[in-house]
């Protein structure tokens, strides 16, 4: 039996080399583990957590207790300050790690996993934990907008990626107007399943690009569902995405730019991070169906 730590960075932001960095620190220390030995999560040297990056952490945790025998956090010298970010949002308590923490500025999307096929209480978190957050500060047109971009990410993790859980967490920032929310989940990657249905495409980034043109999709049958690319139509010119699988981290900036990076170490699973600017989404787009019963095909 044997003990494996995984090294927390500084900062855990949805930058290209945040993201990096701590998936080098959690190969690192899951490469030799065994299902007998134990993987440590130090937060020593954490001075700052994007708080909807706690979806980023849940990915690592549950492929430890997927792969080891036990999985515990070292949180003593983590300082106060993002310590309760994660008692806030519920990650900590989640995880039995620390205490529930409320949080009075209302401003927290609690970390929340669930089976993608559990409409009833997707929907209710949509309506009381992402929507009531913002729900005073923006248009009624767009809160539909969000819930329905919400609902048709998870609802399709089932589809693209065959997980039986996904993860979700966001925040209000309200000095800067800016609200953002993170998805993922640990099944098979979108490279691995565009490439799959398309045998001339070789790497993940052009797989992830591929998943981002409009009409494309991975479903046995074009259905002319709403893809990835809607998911761009919708944030362009009032916020920005980024999604990181595989060996591909993409990142799509509110002028509707597209930059890319093939990685050389593999990520597992998908992980989608989308920011809105508040006070860019008062007015409806009428490109997007809110009414539409189609799902986002990647």
């Amino acid at each position: 039996m044997a003990t494996y730590t995984v090294n927390i960075p500084a900062r855990i932001t949805s930058e290209f080399q945040s993201v990096y960095l701590l998936n080098f620190e959690f190969i690192k220390a899951m490469q030799n583990a065994t299902p007998l030995d134990t993987i440590v999560f130090d937060f020593s040297r954490t001075k700052w957590i994007d708080a909807e990056m706690t979806v980023l952490l849940s990915m690592m945790f549950e492929l430890a207790i997927q792969e080891v025998g036990d999985v515990n956090a070292e949180i003593d010298n983590m300082p106060e300050e993002v310590k309760t970010v994660l008692r806030k949002n519920d990650f900590f308590p989640y995880y039995g790690i620390a205490s529930k923490l409320v949080d009075t500025y209302n401003s927290t999307i609690t970390f929340f996993a669930e089976t993608p096929s559990n409409d009833g209480v997707i929907n209710k978190y949509i309506k009381e934990e992402v929507l009531s957050a913002i729900g005073d500060k923006i248009s009624e047109d767009f809160l539909k907008e969000v819930s329905y971009c919400i609902f048709e990410i998870v609802h399709n993790v089932q589809d693209h990626s065959g997980a039986d859980f996904f993860y979700i967490c966001g925040q209000h920032y309200p000095k800067t107007g800016i609200l953002r929310f993170a998805i993922s989940d640990i099944g098979v990657g979108v490279p691995a399943k565009v490439k799959a249905r398309n045998s001339s495409i070789s790497s993940d980034v052009e797989a992830v690009e591929w998943a981002f043109v409009d009409g494309n999709t991975t479903k046995s049958r074009k259905e002319g569902g709403v893809g990835l690319f809607s998911i761009k139509d919708l944030l362009h010119q009032r916020g920005q995405l980024k999604l990181i699988s595989d060996r591909a981290y993409y990142s799509i900036g509110p002028s509707g730019i597209a930059t890319s990076i093939e990685m050389d170490q593999r990520f597992r699973g998908t992980l989608l991070c989308i920011e809105f600017d508040v006070k860019k989404c008062l007015k409806q787009r009428k490109s997007f169906g809110n009414n539409s019963k189609d799902t986002f095909n990647f």
